[in-house]
């Protein structure tokens, strides 16, 4: 008897094809954190620089000391954003508007390659500046314009809390955009700036958030399209996020007073440790950051299916997403800025984290009423 050939819809093609938009679409989180990781480490190169009264652009400007490093870690952020608009663009199917959207993300992604540069403040105010500096300008509108466009055709092409969400993140976009256009003239003049670099970057933290909750949306795409309904789907993102909203708005105060503080009072929070202050920062970036990481790709990829998750970071504690934030992540971010700070917001982290955890847990012990109970009888370290 004549053995059929297997076809190219077989179930292990069609997961190998999901298995490969899935890791696309992580790709999303992924940019947005390495970016992040870009303004946090680059700067430590150039000790004279000033995040809050700088800009991004002058970390790559011509004669900038770090341009170098900024230049060579650009092009994995590329790499990885452009991975993730062919994610979306996998993830649209007949959605046309998601389509238009994984194409903007691509090109967006391509002009980031071939971003001209502009000099530095000193040079433009002298008179020194040369048509690469008009091209940044005209790149830095053109970037602007596809994403907010890729931002619009997304939200067009999910629910309606996710189109609301995205008329706030337009909304801030404005607003922190607005707020560094007031200052932006005085840089070609080498006039101060007190404020601009803190503008610039709470404007793009507000794109990266949306990027990330775009991921995530399009990462559960699938339960949408097999039928679930809108509150099902509600439930899923909610289990999926767990008690991070909760320890993110009860933490969020305390990090913006700090933050406001530590920029309008700097030498109350020098730590003065210098080059060792580097070396433990980077160190604790290290191992927070590969830690976090692979604990968000567990999460995308094992909660969707109904899994209990038990290896990895989570055989060592139970909360390692909250865990390597609070004690690794932001403790280090604030020892790259020689500031207390970040041990600070660290603790206030860890103490809001493990009060809502225990609703988590319960959660966890209601839908697995065997296998969580001996988890955490074998977890290594029970308290993070």
């Amino acid at each position: 008897m004549a053995t059929l050939a297997r076809p190219h819809w077989s179930p292990t093609a069609m997961d190998r094809r999901q298995a490969l938009r899935r890791a696309l679409l992580s790709c999303g989180i992924a940019t947005a954190l390495f970016y992040a990781a870009m303004n946090a480490f680059v700067p430590v190169f150039w000790p004279a620089y000033r995040w809050t009264s700088q800009t991004v652009s002058e970390l790559s400007a011509v004669g900038a000391p770090t341009r170098p490093l900024w230049v060579a870690l650009s092009l994995v952020y590329s790499a990885l954003y452009a991975a993730f608009g062919a994610g979306v663009w996998a993830t649209a199917q007949h959605k046309r508007s998601l389509r238009w959207a994984g194409a903007l993300l691509l090109v967006s992604a391509v002009l980031g390659l071939a971003w001209p540069p502009m000099h530095l403040r000193p040079v433009l105010a002298a008179g020194g500046g040369t048509l690469t500096d008009t091209l940044h300008l005209v790149w830095t509108a053109a970037w602007g314009a596809f994403s907010t466009s890729a931002m619009i055709l997304g939200a067009l092409a999910l629910g309606k809390r996710f189109r609301i969400f995205t008329v706030v993140a337009l909304s801030l976009l404005l607003v922190f955009g607005a707020l560094t256009s007031v200052e932006a003239p005085a840089v070609p003049l080498d006039a101060p700036t007190p404020w601009i670099g803190v503008w610039e970057r709470l404007n793009i933290a507000c794109y990266f958030g949306w990027l990330i909750a775009f991921a995530v949306a399009l990462l559960w795409t699938p339960a949408v399209e097999r039928g679930a309904t809108p509150s099902a789907w509600g439930a899923r993102i909610k289990l999926l996020v767990g008690a991070g909203d909760r320890i993110m708005a009860s933490a969020l105060p305390f990090a913006l007073l700090g933050i406001t503080a530590n920029a309008l009072w700097p030498a109350l929070f020098h730590l003065g440790l210098g080059g060792k202050g580097l070396v433990l920062g980077g160190a604790l970036l290290a191992l927070g950051i590969p830690l976090w990481f692979t604990t968000a790709v567990q999460i995308l990829l094992l909660v969707p299916q109904g899994k209990l998750i038990t290896r990895g970071p989570f055989a060592i504690m139970r909360h390692p997403l909250y865990t390597s934030v609070a004690v690794l992540v932001t403790p280090g971010v604030g020892l790259l800025f020689d500031s207390w700070l970040g041990f600070a917001l660290g603790l206030v982290l860890y103490i809001v984290s493990r009060r809502f955890a225990r609703s988590e847990e319960g959660e966890l012990a209601k839908r697995f009423p065997a296998e969580y109970p001996a988890y955490r009888r074998r977890v290594l370290l029970p308290w993070l």
